[in-house]
């Protein structure tokens, strides 16, 4: 099931990363909805950078819900290095 697109807004240790950026919201068979947002390369890697450096939180407003959800940033250096990888190989 698609939904009318959202707004997307990411912030990690409080300065925003990602603002203003349209999502696509689906749902899965299990009805979860979900969003999707596409990032250009140089975008990409700047969240990237940035997510390996998270020592606090990682802030998600997803358009799906009101509230912002928010994450502990821990893991985020080991994830960021896979993900910095995966798009420089």
């Amino acid at each position: 099931m698609n939904f009318a697109p959202v707004i997307i807004k990411v912030a990690i240790d409080g300065n925003i990363i990602i603002s203003g950026n349209e999502a696509d919201v689906n749902s899965n068979q299990s009805n979860v909805a979900f969003s999707i947002t596409f990032l250009e390369d140089k975008e990409a890697l700047d969240f990237i950078k940035n997510f390996r450096k998270a020592k606090r939180q990682i802030a998600i407003h997803d358009g799906i819900g009101a509230k912002t959800h928010l994450f502990t940033a821990r893991g985020s250096t080991k994830a960021g290095e896979v993900l910095e990888k995966c798009l420089t190989e």
